[in-house]
């Protein structure tokens, strides 16, 4: 199909441990765009070799880390980088229904809400609970602690929330519900502080078929800009690093 008839954009959504694979396959036919499904190899070192094969074409590539393609993602990562709340103190991530297909995407989100700067690093992970749904401490040089919580639950849960000296953030619902919270005085004890939801004051959600939407677009543009996507092979570096070190651990 690939030689017959050469296609535009290649989806690779195979299973994971083919995705090595299906890419080269796609390189050797000069595959203008590739839709690549996360995560995008089996290990840090597979998608180490990637990145190397891709440095030497022209093709574009689209991770489908969906959640960098909606505004809400976005709206907390611009909260973060600009201290609108204060220094942020932590972030803690909940997920379930395993690692690679769930926890990999709302791993993805934390690094983007970062900014995925080039210096930010790992300096330690720390595995505080072993199952199929591993919980574990991302501690990294911004000395601001990422909290996974694995739930070995029959249920989706990809969450997200950030604490800040005056306030908190959080997406929660699979997206759908964005609860932002703000120090206040408290009526009856001043002097003391708590928490008051604000809320999005009737800024619209986007649907999560939106992202997907996005993310085409994101990539189209890409190929007739000649720039790199959003979510791309070299973003995904420090989230397949992650998982990468708690797999071998755990397993």
């Amino acid at each position: 199909m690939l030689k017959n008839i050469k296609p535009d954009i290649v989806s690779i959504c195979s299973p994971t441990e083919f995705h090595f694979k299906h890419f080269v396959a796609c390189l050797e036919e000069n595959i203008p765009m590739i839709w690549l499904e996360k995560p995008p190899a089996q290990n840090y070192e597979e998608l180490e070799k990637m990145l190397k094969l891709a440095s030497q074409t022209d093709v574009k590539i689209l991770v489908n880390y969906t959640r960098r393609f909606l505004s809400i993602y976005k709206k907390l990562k611009n909260l973060f980088n600009n201290n609108i709340l204060g220094k942020p103190t932590d972030m803690v991530i909940d997920y379930s229904k395993g690692l690679l297909i769930n926890g990999s995407h709302i791993i993805d989100s934390a690094f983007m809400i970062f900014g995925n700067r080039p210096e930010l690093s790992i300096t330690n992970i720390k595995i505080i609970h072993k199952s199929e749904n591993p919980s574990f401490i991302i501690n990294n040089n911004d000395d601001i602690p990422i909290y996974v919580i694995g739930h070995d639950v029959p249920y989706h849960s990809r969450d997200v929330s950030v604490t800040f000296e005056a306030g908190r953030v959080s997406i929660t619902q699979e997206g759908h519900k964005y609860i932002y919270e703000k120090r206040t005085e408290q009526k009856y004890y001043p002097g003391y502080f708590q928490l008051n939801d604000l809320g999005l004051k009737n800024e619209k959600i986007e649907d999560f078929d939106q992202s997907i939407t996005n993310a085409l677009n994101n990539l189209i543009n890409a190929y007739e800009n000649n720039v790199n996507t959003d979510s791309n092979l070299q973003t995904s570096k420090i989230t397949q690093k992650v998982l990468t070190t708690v797999i071998n651990e755990c397993c």
